[in-house]
């Protein structure tokens, strides 16, 4: 899927291990670059870097603005990325490995228990969630686990919700939950429930009941 990478650009990688920023309102390519090998992953940003893993287990840094590499690193089961401040979390088999956005230098590691399911970029971090639980990776490497998986997450970049099969939570940015409210229930056989934010609330898309919007 594409990600933005300003308000007038955006990114995209295609399975041959093209990548391309396009504008937005006239669709022309502001750079492009290849990763030399098939990509079967998406495109990750992270601060002003765009993070992408070929086949191989190659993860490389561009340069969002000007398509230049930073870095490259090689990765064993590589499984996605996300943010953490001025570092990008690299999502291996049973760990988190952070490293320098801009230079691609390892800082920590930590492991998680479960099998990976997504990471969702949140104010202070990035929150993985396995099949069995959810975890909140802080900016220098704290790690706290929180009081359930939640299959689906959103936030704001101020705000962060975690979506269950019944019930929706707000989380401060500890990840401690501060308020919640049910919602139209969905079966975990029925998959994913989509979440789109928009200016005053949320917008909640289910593949067994119609589209509904929740505002603050």
């Amino acid at each position: 899927a594409p990600v933005r990478t300003s308000p007038s650009t955006i990114a995209v990688v295609d399975l041959a291990g093209q990548v391309l920023t396009l504008d937005v309102a006239t669709g022309d390519i502001r750079w492009r670059a290849s990763t030399g090998a098939t990509v079967g992953r998406p495109l990750e940003p992270a601060g002003d870097a765009l993070v992408v893993a070929d086949a191989g287990g190659t993860v490389t840094a561009y340069d969002a603005a000007r398509g230049q590499v930073r870095w490259q690193l090689e990765v064993d089961r590589y499984f996605g990325a996300g943010p953490a401040g001025d570092a990008v979390l690299l999502i291996t088999d049973q760990s988190v490995v952070a490293v320098g956005v801009r230079d691609g230098r390892r800082r920590w590691m930590r492991p998680y228990v479960g099998n990976y399911r997504s990471m969702t970029p949140v104010p202070d971090g990035s929150v993985l969630t396995s099949r069995s639980t959810s975890y909140l990776f802080g900016v220098h490497g704290l790690v706290r686990r929180l009081a359930r998986p939640y299959p689906a997450l959103s936030s704001d970049g101020t705000r962060t919700v975690g979506w269950g099969s019944d019930r929706a939570e707000l989380l401060d940015r500890a990840g401690t939950v501060v308020a919640r409210t049910t919602i139209p229930p969905e079966s975990a056989a029925a998959g994913a429930r989509r979440v789109v934010v928009v200016d005053d609330g949320v917008v909640l898309l289910g593949p067994t009941w119609g589209l509904q919007h929740w505002g603050r």
